[in-house]
């Protein structure tokens, strides 16, 4: 960079010899900046989401006069069971092993009275009202499911990601900026 610096002295311009003169300008690096790109890149897109267990529940209700069984399957397919004319509403819940009673009332084989809201657990008995036997047979495990689309942060590796990813390009950006002001001095 070559300078001419002009001096004036009693309104009369003065000229001097050219200098040089050096000057270092430093931006930050660029690789803060795609790294926090390629870090919340990768929290969001390559990560895999969330996913809970699925599970698929055989109930069987037995009735002791006639001698007859149904079976029943809860599954996310079909969330909720209708049994005896609305009478006991069964439902699905996501990711447990569990079953709710919705509505309805059941007993159980020891006496105590389960109203809506109370979780049934596979290997136990319930008498309905009617008389009929409801078993909770079993809980099968039918693999994983997502529970939130791909891009949202939700678990602690994918909230790391972005979190560093955004604090590199915060960072570049503050860098960039102080030395802008330094610049404008």
């Amino acid at each position: 960079l070559t300078v001419q610096a002009v001096m004036t002295y009693k309104g009369q311009p003065i000229a001097t010899e050219a200098d040089t003169l050096t000057v270092i300008y430093n931006i930050p690096p660029a690789w803060l900046r795609w790294l926090g790109g390629l870090f919340c890149l990768a929290g969001l897109v390559v990560l895999p989401s969330k996913r809970i267990p699925v599970y698929q529940h055989t109930l069987q209700l037995q009735n002791p006069t006639y001698g007859t069984r149904n079976t029943y399957t809860l599954s996310p397919q079909e969330p909720q069971l209708t049994i005896e004319n609305r009478s006991v509403v069964l439902e699905y819940m996501k990711g447990s092993k569990q079953v709710q009673l919705v509505e309805g009332t059941l007993l159980t084989l020891d006496g105590r009275t389960l109203e809506g809201g109370s979780l049934l657990r596979a290997g136990e008995q319930y008498r309905t009202l009617s008389g009929n036997i409801l078993t909770f047979c079993e809980t099968e495990n039918k693999g994983k499911q997502a529970i939130a689309p791909r891009f949202v942060p939700n678990t602690v590796p994918k909230i790391l990601l972005v979190l560093v990813g955004l604090a590199l390009i915060s960072y570049h950006w503050f860098l960039k900026h102080q030395l802008g002001q330094l610049t404008n001095l």
